[in-house]
């Protein structure tokens, strides 16, 4: 530090003479105030899909420039060239720039600079537009369903397509050209008026013409439709609201086909479009297609990030579908968070983990009360057992979706070669197709048995023991019962007497992956409406309203009672004979989104959807659960929803199930049941010695301990897993960058810190200053940094387990602290020039403390 002192003509000078004169001048704190000022920060990031899950070549790559910077002085690098040229300002908002970046590199790293601040850095991994990004090794055979033949059958891929589809005002039905020149004049055009949304009151009159884009992604077939003006046919006109609305179909199978395109608005629903939405789906996001969350939730990324690289960002998106389609939104909004924004159910289910074990009960149970053992059973007492509204709801429900879980050969899709498939006898290597198979990235092979680990399981289930206590079955029926149930043998699908064992490590890989959902990650955080049709409850159906319930009971017991009433507060549940009108439910839903993006408090996002559920208006109800006694919303009750109490709960009663009629909890969430010894207290009723002991003799081990959490249950708060994609071991470590540039001098003190790495579904630790380092998820923040010198550190580590040896740094100084010198030398000698060093020890308030030589002139 050059020091300015007046001419003295001495050559030596005591440092008591000296310390006058330095007090006022090795002091920088008059530059500016001592407070902390709110400088924000430079923040560069990809809009268009995670960092690490960019595909097909591009990324829509976003710069936030804060108040205190002008955007002209950023520059952006990708690798060593320079694409400041590429990045533009968005409409309304000058401040942040977008720009469309080619990816010219597996890993393609842009760094954001402006002169006084740390650059900020972001690596962006580019994938196959073919897949996969996230869910392991893809599945063969795997037959194609392309609209045209496909352009390579490993991908089946097929070019892209674009249609027009119009009608007119002169009548007739829904008119089809490809070239834009052959749309008619905007006259001849039938006009529509779209839906309200949350900042609409009213919608907006077009015309009914829409574009309607088909193609291949990820080896599925996908579509995408939104309406537009006639003068500019490509972009989403007048009529579009802002929003995505994404389809999922229901069922549940193993997969090993890529699914079709049936009819000319299928994933991409008319209704929506029409509503003025941008609708899209896919064939893989289907699951009656395959019944993978992890295959669906990429090919929702990659149809999403489609949509805004071509089109627009949309405001947010909501998710749609029910059955199977409602596993899959619950699933991916738990598993894999922000694809997202909301969630609209229809008659829920709470995953695909749960169903095995109901439907091995059903199918068990039936084969039983066929027997001569159950003879002189009435319906009554067999519907106890089963716990449904009708007696035979169990069997149809097997027959519908029982062998895709459980019949490796017959779960097989017709399009197999049939001399491929699994058959017992004649090809006992053949191709399995179950669900379990569908999803053996994540359970893995059980190298006992070479078939996948099953987690299904019914070891020491009582069935029937609610019905015993109740006074409906006998002893000796319930013994039966017991008695007469066994399993299905995994390999052949064959009934056997023994029960059903499942593998610890499938256990453990179901809660920990998510395939148990039970609602701790990202659901707590994500608005979700369960509209309820009645109706089939009362049918040889299982689409109950228990399910609703059980999710409420896991995230109940995940994240707590916000109301204290017995609600989530995030899930919604909505009971009426026919469902309510989907246009009501999405108004309902878009509100709730718009007053989330609205709110800019410090709330978490949790926080943020408890706070923000819109209350009833006119063509809307509230985010509150509420029967209903028609589709139009002619409310009867806003009340929590039950099983049977209360006025909703007793005009909806909802049944339960075979697990819940054996004594399990309401939750529903145990796939396997700790064990306990045999009470004969706990049964309501007296057992004879001679029934007693063949109670113990069919439960040998014990029966299970129902108060307790099942075997390796756990509430996983882990998000975004990615499954290897090869079985080759991965040895290389991550490397890992700041995305976001502090101000070297005069940092706000709150912050919010990026970062982002170089390999997909990388988790990361972090620390401020000398904490320790701690598992955390972009953006760290802090809000209480005190004046002066920090440091924030950010490390990755792969799916490998390979963590990055050299954790990304920024040092960054919070206000202007002032600098307080401390002199250390008695004495200082001044040269011929007038000049010296003289010790000194400074330290700037809150900094570290910092040694040295200082230079000065006389």
């Amino acid at each position: 530090m050059e020091l300015p002192i007046p001419f003295i003509s001495r050559r030596r000078f005591r440092v008591g003479f000296l310390l006058a004169l330095l007090s006022g001048l090795l002091c920088f704190s008059a530059i500016a105030p001592h407070s902390a000022l709110a400088a924000g920060e430079i923040e560069i990031s990809a809009v268009s899909s995670r960092s690490d899950m960019a595909s097909g070549g591009t990324s829509l790559v976003q710069v936030e420039v804060p108040p205190s910077l002008r955007p002209s002085s950023v520059r952006v690098t990708r690798n060593t060239s320079s694409v400041t040229d590429r990045f533009e300002a968005i409409e309304g908002n000058p401040r942040i720039l977008r720009g469309l970046i080619e990816l010219d590199q597996p890993v393609t790293k842009l760094v954001a600079r402006a002169t006084g601040w740390t650059p900020a850095r972001l690596l962006i991994v580019d994938h196959s537009i073919d897949g996969p990004i996230l869910s392991g090794p893809r599945q063969a055979p795997y037959p194609c369903e392309t609209p045209d033949p496909p352009i390579s059958q490993d991908d089946c891929s097929v070019a892209t397509t674009v249609e027009y589809r119009y009608r007119l005002e002169s009548g007739g039905g829904w008119f089809a050209v490809d070239d834009p020149a052959d749309i008619p004049l905007v006259n001849l055009l039938r006009r529509t008026v779209t839906e309200p949304t949350g900042e609409r009151s009213e919608g907006v009159n077009v015309a009914e013409l829409f574009r309607m884009e088909t193609g291949t992604i990820n080896r599925a077939n996908y579509r995408i439709a939104f309406l537009v003006d006639p003068e500019d046919p490509d972009r989403p006109g007048a009529g579009w609201n802002g929003r995505l609305v994404f389809g999922f179909g229901g069922g549940c199978t193993g997969g090993f086909r890529q699914g079709s395109i049936d009819n000319e608005t299928q994933y991409a629903q008319l209704s929506d479009v029409l509503d003025g939405y941008a609708g899209a789906g896919s064939s893989q996001n289907v699951f009656g297609t395959r019944c993978s969350d992890s295959v669906s939730a990429e090919t929702l990324s990659m149809v999403k990030e489609r949509f805004i690289k071509a089109f627009a960002v949309p405001d947010f998106t909501i998710g749609k579908g029910g059955s199977g389609g409602s596993m899959a939104q619950q699933m991916i909004a738990n598993n894999f968070p922000g694809l997202l924004d909301g969630i609209e159910l229809g008659n829920s289910f709470t995953d695909n983990a749960f169903a095995g074990n109901m439907l091995m009960d059903c199918r068990l149970i039936n084969e039983f009360l066929a027997s001569p053992e159950a003879a002189g059973w009435s319906n009554a007492q067999k519907r106890a057992v089963k716990g449904m509204n009708r007696e035979t709801a169990c069997a149809v429900v097997y027959a519908a979706f029982g062998d895709n879980f459980f019949a490796p050969g017959d779960s097989c899709p017709n399009l197999l070669p049939g001399a491929g498939v699994f058959d017992p006898l004649l090809n006992p290597g053949g191709t399995r197709c179950t669900v379990f198979e569908g999803n053996v990235n994540v359970y893995g092979i059980d190298p006992g048995t070479g078939l996948v680990r099953s987690p299904v399981d019914n070891v020491g289930v009582q069935y029937g023991l609610e019905p015993l206590k109740a006074g409906t079955l006998s002893i000796d029926q319930f013994l039966d019962l017991n008695d007469g149930v066994g399993s299905i043998r995994q390999f052949d699908n064959v009934s056997v007497p023994q029960r059903a064992e499942a593998s610890t490590e499938a256990l453990r890989r179901a809660y920990d992956s998510g395939q148990l959902n039970m609602g701790g990650a990202g659901l707590a955080s994500t608005p979700a409406i369960d509209n309820r049709k009645y109706s089939i409850e009362t049918s040889d159906n299982v689409h109950q309203t228990i399910h609703a319930l059980s999710m409420r009971e896991r995230l109940l017991a995940a994240n707590g009672d916000p109301d204290g009433d017995g609600s989530a507060g995030t899930q919604v549940i909505w009971s009426s004979p026919e469902s309510i009108k989907d246009e009501l439910q999405r108004l309902t839903m878009d509100r709730w989104l718009t007053a989330i993006k609205a709110d800019r408090t410090e709330l978490s996002k949790r926080e943020k959807v408890l706070a923000n559920r819109p209350e009833s208006i006119d063509g809307s109800p509230a985010a509150y659960d509420a029967c209903f006694g028609d589709s139009s919303g002619s409310l009867i009750s806003r009340e929590t929803q039950t099983a049977d109490l209360g006025i909703c709960g007793g005009t909806f009663p909802s049944y339960s199930g075979t697990r819940l009629e054996a004594g399990q909890p309401l939750a529903n969430d145990i796939l396997k049941c700790q064990l306990k010894p045999i009470e004969a207290s706990e049964y309501e009723a007296t057992f004879s010695p001679s029934q007693m002991a063949r109670l113990r003799s069919m439960f040998p081990d014990g029966v299970c301990d129902n108060s307790k959490p099942g075997v390796e249950s756990e509430i996983s708060r882990q998000t975004w897993r990615v499954l290897p994609a090869s079985p080759e071991p991965d040895l290389t470590s991550p490397d890992t960058v700041i995305t976001t540039a502090l101000k070297s001098v005069g940092q706000s003190g709150s912050v919010n810190v990026g970062f982002s790495a170089s390999e997909t579904g990388s988790t990361f630790e972090c620390r401020f200053d000398s904490a320790r380092f701690r598992s955390c998820s972009p953006p760290a923040s802090n809000s209480n940094l005190a004046i002066g010198f920090h440091k924030f550190e950010a490390r990755a580590t792969d799916p490998a387990g390979n963590t990055d040896q050299t954790a990304a740094r920024v040092n960054f100084v919070v206000g202007y602290p002032e600098a307080r010198i401390a002199l250390r030398s008695r004495r200082v000698a001044i040269d011929r020039k007038g000049r010296g060093r003289i010790k000194v020890r400074c330290t700037p308030k809150g900094m570290k403390n910092c040694r040295g030589r200082v230079p000065i002139t006389v």
